[in-house]
Parts: C-alpha cells; structure tokens; sequence
C-alpha cells in the first residue's frame, strides 16, 4: 500500500512540476527536486531513529501522523489545477 502510494505521489509530482515550471528551466528543478528528495531519505531516517530512541515507535507514528493531518490539507487548499491558474505549457 505504502509503495502504491509513493508510485502515485511520485508521477503526480512529476507532472505538477511540468505543468507549472518553464521548460527552459525544468532540467534545473528536476535535479534540485531529486536532490531534495535523497537528502530527505537521509534525514528522515536519521531523525526516525532519534525519535525512535525518545519516544518509541509508537511516538513516532504519532508525530508524523499529526505532520501528515497538517500537512494534507494545507497541500490541498494551495495547489490548483495549473490549467485553471493561466499556466502556459512549454
């Protein structure tokens, strides 16, 4: 279920930032994008097993379940359909 939803979650991003990034500069983002997204593995693991040692694993699905009811709504309140917003293709 999880790997369904990072599949899903990784095309809808690639096709967010094609529909809303100029197409001279979509090579820049993607690398920004993909370097962003391996320092956040690390990261993420890194302060998963902090939390881990603090609070047990039960804390830490607790926390990022609190992030992710945050976060879900705020994501889908700002971003529109760039087809709406006036975006340009190319």
């Amino acid at each position: 279920m999880v790997s369904g939803g990072i599949g899903a979650a990784s095309v809808l991003n690639v096709s967010l930032r094609q529909a809303l990034v100029p197409a001279h500069l979509r090579g820049r983002v993607a690398s920004i994008a993909g370097w962003l997204g391996t320092a956040g593995y690390a990261l993420g693991a890194l302060l998963g097993g902090v939390m881990a040692e603090a609070f047990g694993l039960r804390g830490v699905y607790f926390v990022c379940a609190a992030v992710l009811a945050v976060l879900v709504p705020l994501v889908l309140t700002n971003v529109r359909d760039p087809r709406r917003a006036g975006y340009e293709e190319g």
